[in-house]
C-alpha cells in the first residue's frame, strides 16, 4: 500500500503549547478536514488479510521521516477503520454470548455445517461463500486452542463472504464519519465537543493508534476505573491485532502489575491512578523502582469535568498521621462565639432597615454592610427582590468601600462566597481567646535580627532560632486552623458540599453529585468540618507530594480531549491549555423535543408544579428522571411523590451503592427517578425495547377512559411530526376512535372522539403525549454545561425524548434579577392548576443570560483558586526534575556527578551569608563565624584561608569541601560513595520538602485573614512563596553537606535505604542524620 497524499498532502499534527487566545470554536469539520476524509475513503482495503493490514502498520512504524506522520494519517485511518470493522463486528460471529438464532439462514447452515464437520470430518457446505465461512470457523476453533483471538488472522475471502452472506447486518460495525473526524480533531491537539452515544469511546481509538505508530506512547485517561478496564478490553482485539500492545492501569494493581502494563503503547487509566503513580514515582531513589514512563500524550474522555472541573483539585501524597497538633476544640469555642458576635451585629442591622426615619441613603450603607457579613441573610434578599435594581449598586458600595464599611464587623465573607476574611474587630477578639495567630512579622524581625547578632555564638543562636521559629510555625498553624474553621462554619453546607454518612465525613462532587469517599479536604478543613459536625477529627497526614490536576495534565506533551458539553468553556479550554475545541455535527439526528425554562413566581408553585408533571407522564407510562442540585432538594421532592403515592426511585450521594440499579431500571415503562446531578455526566439509560409503542397504546387506554366516562372529545398535545404518526398507527388499529389533526402552541394536536358519540361536550379534555424519557431539572446549576449533560440522557442516538426545566423567581441565580422576568408580560400564562408562569425565547434567554453570569463567576473562582495552586505546582515540578535528576545520578549516560557543584554552590552560600559587606574592622570576627560554623556542621577546618582574596574565598572553601568528599570517596568506594551521597541528597529533598508545603500553606490562609483584597494577598504569597523556594534549596545543601560529610565511616561499611510509612503506600528516605546542634546526639525519626 502506497499513501495517496503525497509530498502535496496537508499537515497536521499534535498540538503546540502556548495559548492563541484569539481562536475560536470550530463548529464542525474544516474543508481540510473534509480533504483528509476522502484521502481516507479512497483506502479500500477488503482485499487485504489481517496479516496484509499488520505488516502494513509494523512498516508505517518503521517508516524513516519522510513521509511525516501528518501524510500517513489518511492510510492509519483507513486501516483501523477497517480493523474495527472486523474486530468490533465480524468477530462476534466467535462470541459464545451472540445470538446465533438471529443470524440470517445461510449463516446458521454455516453453523451447523461446522458442528457437523467437527463429529465428521470432510462435510461439505452448500455454496462457495459458506464454504469459506466453515472453513475459517474450523481453524479458529484450532486456533483459540493455542493463541488469544486477537493473533489469529483471517483471510480477506472471510470477510468478503461474510458480508455477502450477513444480509441483515447484524455483524456489521462501521466506523462513522463523525468517528474518523473526532480522531482527526484529537490528533491536532482540540477538545472535541461529540453528541452523548456518538462513539467517543472508538473515535478516540483513531488517534491513540495515530499516537502509537509515531512513537509516542499515548494515555487514554477515562472518568473512572470500570470505563478504564472496559474500553481497553473493548479495543485490545483492535489494536493488538496491528501489533500494537495496550494496557489498564487500574486502582488494586501493584507495582510490578502497574509497570508491565505502563510499559505498553496505549494505556488506559484514570486521572486519580496517573496522577498518584506520577508523585509516588517522584517520591523513589532510583529510576528502576519507577513505574510509569514518560508523559508523552493523553487523551482525556469528559475533558470538561477533567480539565476544567477538576482542574485545581489537588491530589496528595500523604504521610504518617501528624497528631492533633492544633487546639481545634479551643479554635472551633473561639469562632462559634465570633459567629454569634457577628450575628447579633446582623440583626442590629436588620432591625435599623425597618425603622421609619432611616433615609435612603443609609439604607444603601446598611444593605452594604449586611451583604459582606451575611450574604444569604433573609432581610437583605428580601429587599433586593423588591428592588433588584439595586444589587449592582449595593454590591459596588461594598467593593469600594469595604474599609469603612467593617468596622462594626468581626469578619467579611465575599459576597461570592468564596472567601472569609477578619476585619480587625475579629482579629482583636479571636487574639484575645487564643492569643497571636495571624501576623508574625514581629517573631521573623526578632529571627533575622538573631542571625546578624555577632556577640553569640553559633550554637546558641541556633538553639534560639529554632525556639523561635517552633512558635512561629505555630503561630501560623494556629492562624491556618482559624481560617479553616471558619470556611468550615461560614461557607461550606452539608448535605451541598459533603454529607455525613456512619460518622464519616464524605464530600460531594458539586459536578456529578456523586460522593467522593476516597478524597478528603485539605489544609485543616477536614478536621475543622469534622468538629463543626460534632465527630472526632482525624489528624492529617503529612504531606509527602502535592500536585494539582491542571499541573500534572500540564507535565504531557500532547493533550486533547472529548466530551459532550466543551463549547461552554471554550475560553477556559483556550487559556489555561491553549486547547481549541471543535464541535462536530451529531451521526444521528437529535430527535429530543427542548422545551427551555418555566418560571414560577414562588418556589412552592414550581415544586407543586414540577410533582403534577410527574404524575402525568406516570400515568401516561413515560419514564421521568427529575434532576436536583443537592441531596437534600432530593429527598424533599421523594417525601411529596410518596405522599402522592407514586412508587420512584431516588439517587443521591447517600444511596450511591443502588445506583447501577436504578439506572438500568430509569428507561422502564413508567418509571420515576428523582436524582441528584449523578444521573447526568457518564450515565446511560437505555429505553426498555418497545417503549414508544407501550407509550402510545397507554395514551389510547386513557383517550377511551376519559371518553367513556365524560363524553365529548380528547385533544392529544403532540411535540413532533414523528410522535404524531406513533400515536395515528395506534388509533387506526383503534376502530373505536375517530381523529382530527390540527395546530398547537407547542406542536401539533389529535383532537379524538368516540365513533359514536352524539354530542360535543361543553368542553375537550386535554392530554399531553411524548415519547422516550422525560428529563425535568429543577434549578439552574452555577454552569450550563451541567445542565446540558441531564437533558442529555434523553433523545440519546437519535430516541425519542423531552428535556424541561422548572424554576422559580426565588431560586439563587434568578432571585436578584426577577424584574427581568416579571417585565415579559407576553410571556406569562397559567397552567392547568391556575399558577402564574413565565416562558418562551425571551424568558430563555433572559435565564441564559443570568446563568452566563453565574458561570463567569465561577470561572473567576476558578482563576482565583488557581492563582495559589499554581504556585505549588510549578515549584513541585522544579523540585521532581532536580530530584529525578539526582535519583539517576551514578547510572550509565547520567552525566557527570553534581556533588562538587553542590559543594562550590554551598560555599559561595557560606560566604555570602557571613561577610554580607566586607570591612577591615569587622573582617576578623566575621571570618572566625565562619570557620566556626564549617567546623560544627561540616567538620571541615578553613581557618587557614584567613586573609585570602574575598573573591577567591568561595572557591577555596569550596575546594575544601570538595577535598573532604574525595577523601570519603577514597575510603568507601565510588560505588559505595554515589550510592550515599545520592540516599542522602534525597533523603534531605524529602524531609525538607514536606514542611516547605506546609510554609506554604499555612502562607495562604494567613494571606487571605490579613488581606480582604484578592489581588494583594495573592501578590504578597507570590513573593513570600519565592523566597521560601529560594530558602528551601539553600536549607537542601546545607543539609545535604552537613549529613554526607560528617557521616561516620566505619568498617565493613554498606549503605542501607531506610523508609518511611506511608498512609498512600508510598515509600521514601527518612533523614538519618540532622544538621549537627549543640548538645544533639544522632537521631532517627520515625513516621
Amino acid at each position: 500500500m502506497n499513501s495517496l497524499l503525497g509530498s502535496s498532502a496537508l499537515t497536521f499534527g499534535p498540538f503546540n503549547r502556548g495559548p492563541d487566545t484569539t481562536s475560536q470554536p470550530k463548529l464542525g469539520p474544516p474543508k481540510d478536514s473534509r480533504a483528509v476524509l476522502d484521502a481516507i475513503r479512497r483506502y479500500v482495503l477488503t482485499a487485504y488479510s489481517d496479516a496484509d493490514l499488520r505488516d502494513a502498520i509494523t512498516r508505517l512504524r518503521a517508516r524513516p521521516p519522510n513521509p511525516s506522520i501528518s501524510q500517513v494519517l489518511p492510510e492509519v485511518f483507513a486501516i483501523v477503520s477497517e480493523v474495527i470493522s472486523r474486530r468490533l463486528g465480524t468477530w462476534r460471529l466467535f462470541d459464545p454470548g451472540f445470538d446465533r438464532n438471529s443470524l440470517p439462514e445461510s449463516l446458521q447452515t454455516c453453523w451447523r455445517t461446522a458442528d457437523l464437520s467437527r463429529e465428521s470430518s470432510g462435510t461439505a457446505a452448500t455454496g462457495p461463500d459458506q464454504q469459506t465461512i466453515v472453513d475459517a470457523m474450523l481453524m479458529v476453533d484450532r486456533e483459540i486452542q493455542v493463541r488469544p483471538t486477537w493473533d489469529i488472522s483471517m483471510p480477506a475471502e472471510f470477510y468478503q463472504a461474510l458480508r455477502r452472506q450477513d444480509g441483515k447486518g447484524l455483524l456489521t460495525f462501521e466506523a462513522t464519519e463523525e468517528q474518523l473526524l473526532a480522531g482527526l480533531q484529537l490528533f491536532q491537539g482540540n477538545i472535541v465537543q461529540m453528541n452523548a452515544g456518538e462513539g467517543k469511546t472508538v473515535a478516540g481509538a483513531f488517534a491513540a493508534v495515530l499516537h502509537a505508530v509515531a512513537g509516542t506512547s499515548v494515555y487514554v485517561i477515562t472518568a473512572n476505573d470500570y470505563l478504564a478496564a472496559r474500553d481497553a478490553d473493548l479495543l485490545a482485539p483492535v489494536y493488538q491485532s496491528l501489533g500494537i500492545t495496550v494496557g489498564a492501569v487500574l486502582g488494586y494493581m501493584e507495582d510490578d502489575e502497574r509497570r508491565y502494563n505502563y510499559r505498553m503503547a496505549i494505556v488506559y487509566s484514570t486521572m486519580r491512578e496517573m496522577g498518584f503513580d506520577y508523585l509516588r514515582d517522584n517520591l523513589k531513589t532510583t529510576a528502576s523502582s519507577r513505574v510509569q514512563g514518560k508523559l508523552e500524550a493523553a487523551i482525556i474522555d469528559e475533558a470538561d469535568h477533567g480539565l476544567i472541573d477538576e482542574a485545581s483539585t489537588p491530589m496528595i501524597i500523604s504521610g504518617a498521621p501528624l497528631g492533633n497538633r492544633s487546639p481545634i476544640a479551643k479554635v472551633k469555642k473561639a469562632v462559634t462565639q465570633l459567629i454569634r458576635l457577628q450575628r447579633d451585629v446582623v440583626r442590629e442591622l436588620a432591625a435599623e432597615l425597618t425603622r421609619p426615619d432611616t433615609r435612603l441613603d443609609e439604607a444603601s450603607h446598611i444593605l452594604a454592610k449586611l451583604l459582606l457579613a451575611e450574604p444569604d441573610n433573609p432581610t437583605l434578599e428580601q429587599r433586593l427582590r423588591d428592588n433588584p435594581r439595586r444589587f449592582k449598586e449595593i454590591k459596588s458600595e461594598a467593593e469600594q468601600e469595604q474599609t469603612g464599611l467593617t468596622s462594626e464587623l468581626y469578619y467579611v465573607i465575599d459576597p461570592d462566597r468564596r472567601f472569609v476574611t477578619l476585619a480587625e474587630k475579629g482579629r482583636d477578639f479571636l487574639t484575645r481567646c487564643l492569643g497571636p495567630f495571624y501576623d508574625g512579622r514581629s517573631m521573623e524581625e526578632s529571627l533575622e535580627s538573631l542571625w546578624t547578632n555577632g556577640d553569640m555564638r553559633l550554637a546558641e543562636r541556633r538553639k534560639k532560632a529554632a525556639g523561635l521559629t517552633t512558635r512561629l510555625a505555630r503561630q501560623y498553624n494556629l492562624g491556618n486552623q482559624v481560617y479553616q474553621m471558619l470556611r468550615a462554619y461560614l461557607l461550606l453546607e452539608r448535605d451541598v458540599d459533603y454529607l455525613v454518612a456512619e460518622d464519616q465525613l464524605v464530600l460531594i462532587d458539586k459536578a456529578t453529585g456523586r460522593p467522593k469517599p476516597d478524597a478528603i479536604y485539605q489544609h485543616g478543613l477536614q478536621p475543622a468540618l469534622e468538629a463543626k459536625e460534632g465527630l472526632t477529627p482525624n489528624p492529617e497526614g503529612e504531606t509527602l507530594g502535592h500536585i494539582s490536576v491542571e499541573g500534572f495534565v500540564k507535565q504531557f506533551q500532547s493533550l486533547c480531549g472529548m466530551t459532550g458539553t466543551a463549547i461552554g468553556s471554550q475560553d477556559e479550554f483556550q487559556q489555561k491549555y491553549g486547547l481549541p475545541v471543535t464541535v462536530l455535527p451529531p451521526m444521528h439526528p437529535l430527535q429530543r423535543v427542548d422545551l427551555g425554562y418555566r418560571v414560577y413566581l414562588t418556589d412552592a408553585e414550581k415544586t407543586s408544579a414540577i410533582i403534577d408533571q410527574v404524575i402525568s407522564c406516570h400515568e401516561l407510562g413515560q419514564p421521568v428522571l427529575v434532576g436536583t442540585l443537592t441531596v437534600e432538594r432530593s429527598q424533599e421532592i421523594s417525601r411529596m411523590l410518596s405522599d402522592k403515592a407514586i412508587p420512584h426511585n431516588l439517587l443521591n450521594a447517600v444511596n450511591s451503592d443502588t445506583e447501577a440499579e436504578i439506572i438500568r431500571n430509569a428507561g422502564s415503562f413508567g418509571a420515576v427517578t428523582v436524582a441528584t446531578n449523578m444521573a447526568g455526566r457518564g450515565t446511560d439509560i437505555l429505553l426498555a425495547p418497545g417503549l414508544d409503542a407501550k407509550i402510545a397504546q397507554r395514551c389510547i387506554q386513557l383517550v377511551h377512559q376519559i371518553l367513556e366516562r365524560e363524553g365529548g372529545s380528547v385533544e392529544i398535545n403532540c411535540l413532533s411530526p414523528r410522535e404524531v404518526s406513533v400515536l395515528e398507527s395506534q388509533l387506526i388499529a383503534d376502530s373505536g376512535l375517530r381523529a382530527k389533526k390540527g395546530d398547537s402552541p407547542n406542536g401539533l394536536r389529535l383532537t379524538t372522539r368516540l365513533h359514536d358519540a352524539s354530542g360535543i361536550a361543553a368542553g375537550p379534555r386535554s392530554l399531553d403525549f411524548a415519547l422516550g424519557l422525560r428529563v425535568i431539572g429543577t434549578e439552574l446549576n452555577e454552569t450550563p454545561r451541567i445542565d446540558l449533560q441531564l437533558n442529555g440522557r434523553s433523545g440519546r442516538q437519535g430516541s425519542f425524548g423531552v428535556s424541561q426545566t422548572f424554576l422559580s423567581l426565588e431560586d439563587r441565580l434568578l432571585n436578584l434579577h426577577a424584574d427581568g422576568v416579571l417585565k415579559l408580560t407576553k410571556r406569562r400564562g397559567l397552567d392547568g392548576m391556575g399558577r402564574t408562569y413565565y416562558s418562551g425565547e425571551e424568558v430563555d434567554r433572559h435565564v441564559q443570560e443570568m446563568q452566563g453570569i453565574a458561570e463567569h463567576e465561577g470561572e473567576t473562582q476558578r482563576a482565583l483558586v488557581q492563582d495559589y495552586a499554581s504556585v505549588l505546582d510549578h515549584q513541585t515540578r522544579l523540585f521532581y526534575r532536580r530530584r529525578g535528576e539526582v535519583a539517576v545520578s551514578g547510572s550509565p549516560g547520567s552525566g557527570p556527578s553534581p556533588w562538587p557543584d553542590l559543594a562550590e554552590e554551598r560555599a559561595l552560600e557560606l560566604v555570602s551569608a557571613h561577610f554580607p559587606q566586607v570591612t577591615l574592622e569587622e573582617y576578623d570576627a566575621q571570618f572566625d563565624r565562619l570557620v566556626e560554623e564549617v567546623q560544627l556542621d561540616y567538620l571541615v577546618d578553613c581557618s587557614s584561608l584567613r586573609g585570602w582574596d574575598m573573591n577567591l574565598l568561595p572557591q577555596e572553601l569550596g575546594n575544601l569541601f570538595i577535598d573532604r568528599m574525595a577523601d570519603l570517596e577514597s575510603s568507601l568506594g565510588t560505588k559505595e560513595y554515589a550510592a550515599l551521597a545520592r540516599s542522602i541528597y534525597l533523603q534531605a529533598c524529602d524531609e525538607l520538602w514536606k514542611a516547605h508545603i506546609v510554609e506554604l500553606q499555612n502562607s495562604i490562609s494567613n494571606q487571605i485573614l490579613a488581606s480582604p483584597d484578592h489581588k494583594s494577598a495573592v501578590a504578597l504569597y507570590i513573593r513570600r512563596s519565592f523566597q521560601a523556594w529560594q530558602g528551601f534549596w539553600e536549607r537542601v545543601n546545607a543539609e545535604f553537606m552537613s549529613r554526607l560529610l560528617t557521616f561516620p565511616v566505619t568498617k565493613g561499611y554498606a549503605p542501607s535505604t531506610p523508609t518511611v510509612e506511608l498512609n498512600d503506600e508510598v515509600q521514601t528516605l527518612i533523614a538519618a542524620r540532622p544538621m549537627a546542634m549543640a548538645g544533639d546526639s544522632e537521631t532517627t525519626r520515625r513516621y
